[in-house]
């Protein structure tokens, strides 16, 4: 278990170390990947798609340009995959949202 922890820690560190050396955050991936993918570079999209979801697999932008990618290259299942993944989130975000919402208004009352 110890070492477990260990080498998260080390991996984190290490991937923090990378960030800030190299100026490299999420919305830079983000930019990269839908450039990638205005230019029809399919492949380089992916790549960075993929990156920004192994860091947060919740990210539905993330996972909606993935899609688009998927479906561009005619990978049209791992785009539907991805497709209902975004759904997923996008009804968690609305109940959520919903629900923050009904408690100001009775908050406010």
């Amino acid at each position: 278990m110890r070492k477990i922890l260990v080498l998260i820690i080390s991996v984190t560190v290490i991937f923090y170390t990378f960030q800030s050396i190299f100026n490299v955050n999420e919305k830079d991936w983000y930019d990269l990947a839908q450039t990638a993918l205005a230019k029809k570079n399919t492949e380089e999209a992916t790549k960075w798609f993929s990156a920004l979801l192994r860091v947060n697999p919740k990210d539905c932008s993330a996972r909606l340009g993935l899609a688009e990618a998927y479906i561009q290259t005619g990978n049209i299942e791992a785009g539907k995959k991805q497709l209902e993944s975004v759904l997923a989130c996008s009804q968690e975000i609305l109940a959520i949202s919903a629900e923050r919402l009904q408690k100001i208004r009775a908050e406010q009352k």
